[in-house]
């Protein structure tokens, strides 16, 4: 099931996604309902927290704090894949929300997320928060993952 970039989801499919569990940075099951049930919440979810993907994460870090308070709102990120590295990418990211894992892609699964390696095409221009070339992404992802042993596996 894919959806329109701009469709919003059924009811019954966020029914199906607020009881799906996703995990903690210490590993812990969470219903994914929970996480806006008592506050008003921004859920972000990105590809994977690994430090090649990490530039979009690094601008939500700059949220000023004061400003999530007035709105009386909170920011999460979520990501596929394992949980154990969630703290070594808040480290890297300095995002101080919270980051959950989604390793069984139930939830990109019933949203209908894009799950490829595409890149922007060469004739558009490339989103504000991609700060560095493929290349240096790459690197950082090496530098920062496998060679500091964060890699799941």
């Amino acid at each position: 099931m894919s959806l329109a970039h701009d469709a919003l989801p059924e009811a019954s499919v966020l029914e199906q996604a607020f009881k799906c569990e996703i995990e903690d940075a210490s590993g812990a099951k969470v219903q994914f309902g929970s996480l806006f049930a008592e506050q008003k919440t921004v859920v972000v979810f990105v590809r994977a927290c690994h430090a090649h993907q990490s530039q979009y994460v690094s601008q939500l870090a700059t949220v000023p704090k004061a400003a999530l308070e007035a709105a009386s709102t909170k920011l999460v990120v979520i990501g596929c894949g394992d949980y154990r590295v969630i703290e070594h990418y808040k480290d890297l990211t300095e995002f101080h929300g919270s980051i959950y894992a989604d390793s069984s892609l139930q939830l990109y699964q019933l949203f209908g997320m894009i799950s490829n390696l595409a890149v922007t095409p060469s004739d558009q221009e490339k989103p504000s928060y991609i700060t560095r070339s493929r290349l240096a992404g790459a690197w950082a992802g090496w530098k920062n993952g496998p060679m500091k042993g964060q890699s799941p596996q």
